[in-house]
């Protein structure tokens, strides 16, 4: 399995955010964004109940600059 530690990982429209949190397992700085609010939602409960440290923002990824 690989080592991702150091490394950052921008996920774009990652929906419910499956991909980010693997990415998050395996050590990675993963970010996944998606303009869905209910997605968003559902990756950031994923994340807590998986206790992985993986960040999801709720953003246009034309927007994502403020964020």
């Amino acid at each position: 399995m690989p080592n991702l530690q150091g490394k950052k990982v921008l996920h774009l429209q990652c929906h419910f955010g499956q991909d980010t949190l693997s990415l998050a397992r395996l050590a990675a700085d993963a970010v996944g964004v998606d303009l869905s609010d209910k997605a968003i939602a559902q990756a950031r409960e994923l994340n807590e109940a998986c206790k992985l440290n993986a960040r999801f923002i709720c953003c246009d990824i034309y927007s994502l600059e403020q964020h």
